[in-house]
């Protein structure tokens, strides 16, 4: 048996060398999709959630829809002094359930921690010609 033989043979001769590379590959890949995986599962978590929330807060709209109209009556009462550009930041916009209750003229900015309210505001508030819709922001604390 000459040198170059012992040479040739190489790592898969080596059971401990072919482990320890089997091993970083591994470890490698499971770094690698790590991070897409983690993100994937957070985007799920967030879609999972905003589903739930929303039927719930249909559910909630329900029982309480004659208190949300008391609670904005004074807004419409006051329509005469409000100027036409009002500017109104909704906090947690979901899919804009308040906008009937927003007086004419009415500059609507959004902010809500899921991005995929933002199609379902814009297409929502087409409903409601009387309102500007001017920003979606999606905040994430």
């Amino acid at each position: 048996m000459s040198s170059e033989d012992s040479t040739d043979a190489g790592i898969s001769s080596n059971p401990f060398a072919v482990f320890i590379l089997i091993l970083f590959g591994i470890v490698l890949l499971v770094y690698l999709l790590s991070n897409p995986i983690k993100q994937a599962l957070d985007t799920c978590r967030l879609k999972f959630l905003s589903f739930v929330l929303a039927r719930y807060w249909c559910m909630v709209l329900e029982k309480y829809k004659e208190e949300l109209d008391n609670f904005f009556q004074p807004l419409h009462m006051k329509k005469k002094e409000i100027s036409e550009n009002l500017d109104v930041l909704e906090i947690g916009i979901g899919d804009g359930t308040n906008f009937p209750y927003y007086p004419e003229g009415c500059n609507v900015h959004a902010l809500d921690i899921d991005d995929t309210c933002e199609a379902v505001v814009q297409n929502n508030i087409k409903k409601y010609p009387h309102l500007m819709f001017k920003k979606f922001y999606c905040s994430f604390l």
